[in-house]
């Protein structure tokens, strides 16, 4: 314990007499001039994500609003692809009517899709104010 003692005095007496060193000015400047590769590096941004699977996801999306809406209205909208996608929700709902989740498992998996776009969002604020 007095040699722990001993050596704080030590330390403090050296800290006395020194101060603090400034860097100039212009330090980062003359650091980032002295690096060769960083003046010329240009990042080229690709999307995670082509734009076909927005695409995909697009359709996705409206058929499933043309769905909703032949179902819950508009019923004079008539066609044999509008009775197609009836079927075909029909089997879904059949298959998804057999699964059960609890409110808890429901609850997750929610939090967990609204946390994914949140992150996204960030992730796509932080590569673009970085690289663009």
């Amino acid at each position: 314990m007095d040699n722990q003692e001993e050596l704080e005095k030590l330390i403090d007496k050296l800290m006395v007499n020194d101060s603090l060193d400034q860097p100039s000015l212009d330090f980062t400047e003359n650091v980032l001039a002295k690096l060769p590769g960083i003046q010329n590096a240009h990042f080229v941004y690709k999307p995670l994500l082509p734009k076909s699977i927005f695409i995909i996801g697009a359709f996705l999306v409206l058929s499933l609003v043309v769905v909703i809406l032949k179902n819950h209205g508009f019923s004079e909208i008539d066609s044999r692809y509008i009775n197609n996608l009836n079927d075909m929700g029909a089997s879904i709902n059949n298959f998804f009517g057999q699964v059960r989740f609890s409110k808890t498992a429901t609850y997750v998996i929610i939090l967990g899709g609204f946390l994914f776009f949140v992150q996204t969002l960030i992730l796509k604020k932080h590569v673009d104010s970085r690289f663009v």
